[in-house]
């Protein structure tokens, strides 16, 4: 039955056509790209659209599924590998945050993991290693989301000293824009909003970020004309830049007890529920490159499924 199944998605992959802007609409059932029994998180399509980096159980490890066929190659087995990862712009490595305990003491580092198997550091092992790693457009900066102060590095290793242009980026629970490493640079949120993820449109002209709440927004990338884009978490851009895929959770105080993934056009003219169940939690979208795939994870079991998506 999976064979059939991988062979029919296989199939779609090479027809289908070239996805439209707007409207949006969803197309059959989604497919399953991970096996049973095997437990994943937060998928990542890789830029090539050929590969989705997944992450372990709890985030342990960090692996790459082949797409279609969903084989698996593990990457690292280490602690957090899976819940920060970033891929390169050519898509040959991914950067992420790994940890290890020494003397009940909790050493945390930023690490490449080539897709060749090939492992270098980033920084010094640390007990305080805030903020998860952004591997940016410029194939040799990563830079941090969540840190204090601008933490930036080059992909060979060392603390950049130098930016050549501003970036956006997560300060602790605000916005703002930098471009000198270890300065916070200008506030682009209210000082009492907490703002718990963000992402650059595939242009950087824009970004979407979520504040505590669920509450998602959309604004240039220096924080002008923002507007709501109602209910959300954990948005990413489809690479034509029109759309947002996020999550939308309920929870009991404790536990999260539902979840869906929707679609919303940036523009405010559509908001589509795209997997609209009550007993599976699907969670952490992610756009294909081309487009025509949102990929999430399922939270109960940790299967990967992929839903084929077309303009009309």
């Amino acid at each position: 039955m999976r064979q059939t199944t991988l062979l029919i998605l296989g199939l779609v992959l090479l027809v289908g056509g070239l996805i439209a802007a707007e409207p949006l609409q969803v197309i059959g059932e989604p497919v399953p790209v991970s096996y049973p029994g095997d437990f994943y998180m937060n998928p990542k399509f890789s830029p090539s659209g050929n590969h989705i980096a997944v992450g372990g159980p709890s985030y342990k490890g960090l692996f790459i599924l082949d797409f279609p066929l969903g084989s698996a190659m593990m990457l690292s087995d280490e602690i957090g590998a899976g819940f920060g990862m970033s891929w390169s712009p050519d898509g040959s490595a991914l950067v992420t945050r790994v940890s290890r305990y020494a003397d009940k003491h909790r050493l945390s580092q930023l690490v490449v993991l080539e897709t060749n198997g090939d492992r270098f550091p980033i920084n010094a092992e640390s007990t305080r290693q805030p903020g998860v790693p952004v591997w940016d457009k410029r194939q040799d900066l990563i830079y941090l989301h969540g840190a204090e102060t601008f933490q930036a590095y080059s992909t060979n290793g060392g603390t950049r000293q130098e930016i050549p242009d501003e970036v956006t980026y997560v300060a602790g629970e605000s916005l703002r824009k930098t471009a000198t490493p270890n300065t916070r640079g200008q506030l682009l949120t209210a000082s009492n909003e907490r703002v718990v993820s963000m992402e650059l449109s595939p242009d950087g002209s824009r970004m979407v970020f979520g504040t505590v709440g669920q509450q998602l927004w959309i604004a240039d990338a220096d924080g002008e004309n923002r507007r709501s884009l109602g209910s959300g978490s954990m948005p990413t851009w489809s690479p034509d830049g029109e759309w947002i895929a996020c999550m939308l959770t309920t929870d009991d105080g404790h536990d999260i007890t539902g979840s869906d993934i929707y679609l919303i056009a940036v523009d405010g003219s559509q908001r589509i529920n795209m997997t609209r169940t009550e007993a599976i939690r699907e969670m952490t979208p992610s756009w294909s490159p081309d487009g025509k795939w949102v990929a999430y994870a399922t939270l109960a079991d940790g299967r990967i499924y992929v839903q084929q998506v077309e303009g009309r």
